[in-house]
């Protein structure tokens, strides 16, 4: 739907494809999401093509929500909640869908301004992929295990939609 290419050095072509006009009948705020994905991918380092896909879409998603284009169904609280149960029994930043990743990555951040951390996963965790990827880069950037941030991640959900299958 949106892809970011670079000729240059700093020089960033956006390229939306016109489906982003085709589904929805809101294309004002489709073409806003749209560039908004595209400048999120140009800040977003990629760990020199290292990072997995995976987290870098569920990054865009996080940081597209937090400018207010998109709400994802995982972060409402109350009722009507989905859980996305992790592909594989992987960990939760490596499922396939952008809003789970999204919804951990902001759970992360909360927990971290909970506890004076400022709020700053993304932050840290973009600087970390400036070079290269691992995947303990993650485990830095939210100051844990990301198999024990994601139970603790699965268990809030699971609390505050128990009727959710995970």
């Amino acid at each position: 739907m949106v892809e970011v290419d670079s000729q240059e050095s700093h020089e960033y072509i956006i390229s939306l494809s016109p489906s982003v006009f085709m589904e929805t009948s809101k294309n004002d705020e489709a073409i806003v999401l749209a560039v908004l994905h595209g400048m999120a991918r140009v800040w977003l380092w990629n760990g020199k093509g290292a990072t997995p896909p995976v987290l870098l879409n569920g990054m865009v998603e996080y940081i597209s929500s937090l400018a207010g284009f998109t709400v994802t169904q995982v972060w409402k609280s109350g009722g009507g909640a989905t859980m996305w149960p992790p592909e594989n029994n992987e960990i939760c930043w490596k499922d396939r869908d952008p809003r789970r990743v999204a919804g951990f990555l902001r759970y992360c951040d909360q927990s971290k301004q909970a506890a004076g951390g400022g709020g700053e996963v993304i932050r840290r965790l973009n600087q970390r992929m400036s070079n290269n990827w691992h995947d303990g880069m993650m485990d830095d950037a939210i100051g844990m295990a990301g198999q024990h941030a994601c139970a603790s991640y699965d268990m809030m959900m699971w609390q505050l939609h128990p009727s959710s299958s995970m």
